[in-house]
């Protein structure tokens, strides 16, 4: 490579030491040498440092684009999965907010108006209204009551209808005997 590389620097200068732009990028004129290249294409050496190591290089851009693209693709895969990620824990968060904001709140305020209600009732002059009618109220804003008023009414259903077939047995068989004497 030294019989057949280009002139050497100067002393002062060096590939290591850093060039103002202007001459690293001051090619106004290139000239190609025919002498040259046939000399490369006789020479076996350089044949063999160009045949041998042309490709090479190619090979090398070739693994060093295939490492970054996968490098690439590992990342693109990693944020995608943060973004799916992300957003799951947001349509939760939204899902979150809205049950304890609207809901508890609905809830919150119907408990609130149940109870405005309530007090309204009490407030009724209830001694103006009908025995009926007071139950009546009292049973749509009492649970204890109403179950007490059904279990209350059954059992007087019952009573009547004991107190019927009592009626009807004690008629049929002992109320003609009694009528007759």
């Amino acid at each position: 490579l030294a019989e057949y590389s280009p002139e050497t620097l100067p002393e002062d200068a060096s590939y290591l030491q850093e060039m103002p732009e202007a001459d690293l990028y001051s090619y106004n004129h290139v000239d190609f040498s025919f002498d040259r290249m046939t000399l490369v294409e006789t020479e076996n050496d350089l044949r063999f440092l160009q045949l041998s190591f042309s490709g090479d290089i190619f090979q090398g851009v070739k693994m060093v684009e295939d490492l970054v693209f996968e490098e690439t693709k590992h990342v693109i895969e990693n944020v995608h999965y943060e973004l799916r990620l992300l957003y799951a824990v947001y349509v939760v968060q939204v899902l979150i907010m809205v049950y304890l904001l609207l809901i508890r709140n609905t809830i919150k305020g119907a408990k609130h108006h149940i109870s405005r209600a309530r007090q309204f009732v009490m407030l009724v002059p209830c001694y103006l209204l009908s025995r009926s009618e007071q139950n009546t109220f009292r049973a749509f804003y009492d649970e204890q009551f109403l179950d007490t008023a059904m279990e209350h009414l059954q059992a007087k259903a019952r009573g009547r209808r004991s107190s019927l077939t009592e009626f009807n047995g004690d008629g049929g068989g002992g109320g003609g005997g009694s009528g007759g004497e």
